[in-house]
């Protein structure tokens, strides 16, 4: 630690030239677009289209050298521009239009808030006032609530309960004797129906005795009749007997086999229902087992998943291990060992081994964690040190050196170094490492360093932060260029971070806002160092797995999987074949509920049978039981008549005593019917007297309740009258609070509306106005657009003219050469060639009038010599028809000195077409 650190600026040159180009790309960019952006504003300023207002002074002109092509050309630009001018124009009505439907929908949305808010108002208004109420009341009450009159209210309210409870005896005992004296109701009511069932029964005995004398009476009549009727009948009635016992006893038999039959299948059925029972209990438990080789099987496939995980994990971990990367023959003084070329050789391929930085998936969430260069978490603190310092661990532990710690004493010196380090300082700044190493309990070396390994450039901050995966790329090329090429800072890099005495080590970063040689301040350090050596902090070593040591994990992983796999290979076979075993048993289930099904069918049926030969073995004892009492019957009938035969007045005389006896019984059973009757009418009597009493007690205590009631809330109003009173108050305030808060929120709402409404009329005025430019612009354009018609129209005609005297040039010229070769007409042809006006036109407007003068005097001479040519020729027809079609052509041209008449008299209005903008 005797020799000063140095800086590692390796590749920051580069860095900073790239930048520096950048920057300077920037600037040209920024002014590249500053003066387009001025092209732009001047060439718009010359295509600014003439307004009404400046066009009135710039009225369209022809020059003498401009051609109507040349117009047509300008006014078509001019046209273009208004057809600009129109277009922005209309984009700018669209715009007001927007803006005015806009401001129109808010206008309509503040009024209903201020609709809403006006009927808040009233309502927090109308709380107010009924609030008011109800605290001038509450005021009166608490006038009224003296000493005196709250114990008066209290005496009447101890005289109330009194009574109540005074008149609540008097209404329970008139209970008491309403619920005795139903009791005694009731007790009669029972004996008076047990009276009225005896007489309905001494009744019906009397109507019994009298049918039966009146019988014995008709049969007494005709007896030897009757009795020779009944012998027969009886013979008969025994005959019938007979016969229904014997049907009887074959239903019995047949019934005792039905049942038999029924019971021996129940019997079968039983078996089956046990059979499936047993069916049911097996495929539950082969199911059960199957549940287990399923749940074992998912626990398998979850191990599986899990060991998995983790080979997934490692890879990834492995895939993304940071460590630096060792060449075979790479040691801590490689660079006193090895000849320059082995030297060389070394770091190129140390370099090319560590040059790609490796990444997995956790360094997406890196990109996004941002570290505030100057001010990062303590969290952020603490992994940017970890990281460093297990990248330097992880070569020293390769190397047989001790691992370096990282403490809080570490890192606060790391952190203040980098506080006090001024950015402008491309080297260490040795005043502010030896600050932070005073203020830190440290030794001083001024103006020199003893404690510091510097990078700078290895990373851009940006807004003052960098990302957390940036830090990482930064600082893992930072100690591999201060390991593989330290050449131009004589090694001392590699010393310093492979020195066998240095103990702890901690990393802190600096810059400004937008720096590009932002720094990376690594601190490393003995206890020797301190000033006082008891104040030295061990701290601990971070974790940082080797490369070596994830790929013993990668390869123990990827047995444990297979493990694992065929584990959940086993578990899937006990699976295949436990549910093999469940389904033979829920075949075996199915075939033994079939079978329970076909015997449940057939006891059925059996049952069914047994069912009916039961009900005709019941019909069968019912028919006998039937004939046996119609039997009996016959046989007393012919007892009876034949004691009428013998003793035939003794019988009908006791028939008569049977009724006589039977109305006396009935007599005094009615009368003591009458007797019960009376006397439960009377207790029902005395029970409504006591019913009435009971109602008049209740009444009365009702009022009495009233009363206490009343009294109660009197004193209970007094008593609370202060309190009653306050809270009344309290409540309006609120409402009075509410109030003026419903006030502030509907003039406000008024005062949004006032503006708005203030910004409608001007979005609207804006609209009009727009729509007023956007007309005057479309008129302006029309009015271009027609003179551009009208000059196309007049192109049309020129070229139309043009033509004509080209034409007009060519028979002239065949009419000269043909001339030329007659004799006859040399006077004609002579006097033709000095005709200015057929041999060239010009539209030049300083000329027009004079070459058409001249042109008409031109062809009258030249009719004249035309028309004396055939007094000195041959009249034939080929020379007829010549002079016609020179004179058709003269007649062509007086009409195109028309048209030159034309635009003379016309000339003003040519030359605002013409005249150059």
């Amino acid at each position: 630690m005797g020799i000063p650190f140095t800086t590692k600026i390796i590749g920051s040159e580069e860095n900073k030239m790239k930048k520096i180009a950048s920057a300077g790309l920037s600037i040209l960019v920024a002014t590249g677009v500053a003066g387009i952006g001025g092209n732009e504003v001047q060439a718009a300023e010359q295509a600014q289209p003439k307004t009404p207002e400046n066009s009135s002074t710039e009225q369209p002109a022809v020059k003498a050298t401009e051609t109507t092509e040349q117009a047509i050309t300008e006014k078509q630009q001019q046209v273009t521009e208004k057809q600009a001018i129109v277009d922005q124009k209309q984009q700018v009505a669209d715009t007001a239009k927007k803006e005015k439907d806009t401001i129109d929908q808010s206008v309509k949305d503040q009024q209903a808030v201020v609709d809403q808010n006006k009927g808040a108002l009233d309502q927090s208004q109308q709380a107010v006032t009924d609030q008011q109420a109800v605290v001038d009341e509450a005021k009166k009450v608490v006038d009224e609530a003296t000493p005196s009159a709250i114990e008066k209210a209290k005496n009447q309210v101890a005289t109330d309960t009194q009574a109540v409870d005074d008149q609540q005896k008097v209404v329970d005992q008139a209970q008491a004797d309403v619920n005795q004296q139903q009791a005694v109701v009731e007790e009669k009511a029972k004996e008076t129906n047990a009276a009225k069932v005896q007489n309905d029964k001494d009744q019906q005995a009397v109507t019994a005795a009298k049918q039966e004398q009146a019988k014995l009476e008709e049969l007494a009549k005709n007896a030897e009749v009757e009795k020779a009727k009944a012998e027969k009948e009886q013979a008969a009635k025994e005959a019938e007997l007979a016969n229904k016992q014997k049907e009887e006893a074959k239903a019995k038999d047949q019934k005792t086999k039905d049942d038999q039959a029924v019971a021996d299948q129940q019997t079968v059925v039983t078996t089956s229902q046990e059979k499936v029972a047993d069916a049911k209990a097996d495929t539950a438990a082969k199911q059960a087992d199957l549940t287990a080789k399923e749940n074992a099987l998912k626990d398998k496939q979850t191990a599986t998943k899990q060991v998995q995980n983790t080979l997934d994990k490692s890879k990834e971990e492995l895939k993304g291990h940071k460590g630096i990367n060792l060449p075979a023959n790479f040691t801590p003084d490689y660079y006193k060992k090895l000849s320059e070329q082995e030297k060389q050789a070394m770091e190129k391929e140390a370099l090319a081994l560590n040059k790609v930085f490796p990444e997995n998936q956790a360094d997406v969430a890196k990109a996004t964690e941002m570290i505030n260069v100057k001010n990062p978490t303590g969290k952020q603190k603490q992994q940017m040190s970890d990281y460093v310092v297990g990248l330097i661990n992880d070569v020293r532990e390769k190397l047989g050196l001790q691992k370096l710690k990282i403490s809080n004493q570490a890192m606060r010196f790391a952190w203040d170094v980098a506080k006090y380090d001024n950015p402008k300082e491309f080297d260490h700044d040795v005043n502010a490492i030896n600050r932070a190493a005073k203020e830190n309990g440290f030794k001083e070396y001024p103006g020199q360093n003893f404690y510091e390994n510097l990078s700078m450039g290895y990373f851009e901050t940006i807004n003052g932060t960098i990302s957390q995966l940036e830090f990482e790329k930064a600082a893992r090329k930072t100690i591999a260029d201060m390991l593989f090429d330290d050449e131009s800072s004589a090694y001392s890099h590699i010393d310093s971070l492979l020195k066998g005495d240095t103990t702890n080590m901690a990393v802190s970063i600096s810059g400004d806002l937008n720096d590009i040689s932002a720094k990376i301040h690594i601190i490393s350090y003995n206890q020797s160092k301190l000033v006082e050596a008891n104040t030295y902090e061990e701290g601990t070593a971070p974790v940082f797995k080797s490369k070596e040591t994830l790929q013993k994990e990668v390869a123990t992983n990827q047995e444990k999987l297979a493990t694992a796999q065929q584990a959940e290979s086993d578990a899937q076979q006990a699976k295949s074949a436990s549910q093999q075993v469940l389904n033979t048993a829920k075949t075996t289930q199915a075939t033994a509920e079939k079978e329970l099904s076909v015997h449940k069918a057939t006891l059925a049926s059996l049952q069914a049978v047994a069912t009916k030969s039961t009900t005709n073995y019941e019909e069968k004892v019912r028919q006998t039981a039937t004939a046996e009492k119609s039997l009996q019957q016959t046989k007393d009938q012919l007892a009876t008549i034949n004691e009428l035969i013998q003793n035939r007045a003794a019988v009908l005389e006791k028939a008569k005593t049977n009724v006589s006896e039977a109305q006396a019984i009935e007599q005094t059973s009615a009368k003591v019917l009458k007797e019960k009757q009376a006397a439960q009418k009377a207790e029902e009597n005395t029970l409504n007297s006591l019913k009435e009493v009971l109602n008049l007690a209740k009444e009365n205590l009702n009022q009495k309740q009233v009363a206490f009631k009343t009294s109660t809330r009197s004193l209970s109003r007094l008593e609370n009258a202060q309190p009653t009173y306050e809270k009344a108050l309290n409540e309006l305030n609120k409402a009075e609070a509410a109030a003026v808060q419903a006030q502030e929120a509907y003039e406000n709402s008024l005062k949004s509306l006032e503006e708005l409404k203030e910004q409608q009329a001007v979005a609207t005025l804006a609209y009009t106005q727009a729509q007023e430019d956007l007309s005057n612009a479309k008129l302006e354009l029309q009015q271009y657009q027609g003179v551009l018609r009208e000059l196309e129209a007049q192109q049309a005609e020129q070229q139309r003219q043009e033509a004509l005297q080209e034409q007009v040039a060519k028979e002239q010229q065949r009419l000269e050469r043909e001339a030329k070769q007659s004799q006859t007409l040399v006077a004609s042809a002579t006097s033709a060639d000095k005709t200015p006006g057929l041999q060239q036109l010009s539209f030049s407007k300083q000329k027009e009038q004079p070459k058409a003068q001249a042109l008409t005097h031109s062809e009258s001479r030249k009719t004249k010599q035309v028309a004396k040519a055939p007094d000195s020729l041959p009249h034939t027809g080929e020379k007829n028809n010549k002079w016609l079609a020179i004179a058709g052509l003269i007649f062509a041209l007086l009409g195109a000195a028309g048209i030159i008449s034309f635009i003379s008299r016309n000339e003003k209005k040519v030359k605002n077409i013409f005249k150059i903008k």
